[in-house]
């Protein structure tokens, strides 16, 4: 039962991604800086990895205070999901905007999360750029993981 539920949740991913809706979700919880839990209008459950971002978890330094940050910018509101992707991990892998606000470029500007060029698959160019820049903003400023030890 359980092994034909994930067919049919991921068959429904396939189906968006080939269509290139976009799909919306309730975000449920936030697991840590870069990952959620969500429920879409058919009340499948996802758990969602934002795209080109990477953040810091379990006991590394940041970590505790991104996943609030992303809580923050996410808890209990309905966001729209740009995703073609999967990971081996079951997550979907999606570009995160809530309203006009992109939540992964959000997490970089705040010293919450850095840009991973390797884990922005489907990332428009421009998308890329506007990471980047919030990264290098954020180095400058020394905000969250570049106001630590290491963070040079």
């Amino acid at each position: 039962m359980v092994l034909l539920v994930a067919v049919l949740a991921t068959a429904s991913l396939v189906t968006r991604a080939l269509l290139a809706e976009p799909m919306r979700v309730l975000v449920l919880g936030v697991i840590d800086g870069e990952t959620f839990n969500a429920v879409d209008q058919e009340d499948a459950h996802h758990r969602i990895r934002i795209e080109g971002i990477a953040a810091p978890s379990g006991d590394q330094f940041g970590a505790s205070q991104s996943r609030s940050h992303l809580d923050e910018l996410i808890h209990d509101k309905t966001l729209r999901l740009d995703t073609s992707h999967g990971d081996s991990s079951g997550r979907l892998i999606a570009q995160v905007i809530s309203e006009s606000t992109d939540i992964g470029r959000e997490q970089i500007r705040a010293g919450m999360a850095r840009y991973d060029a390797s884990k922005a698959g489907s990332l428009n160019q421009s998308t890329r750029n506007s990471y980047i820049e919030a990264e290098r903003a954020a180095r400058t400023a020394r905000l969250g993981l570049w106001s630590g030890p290491d963070s040079h």
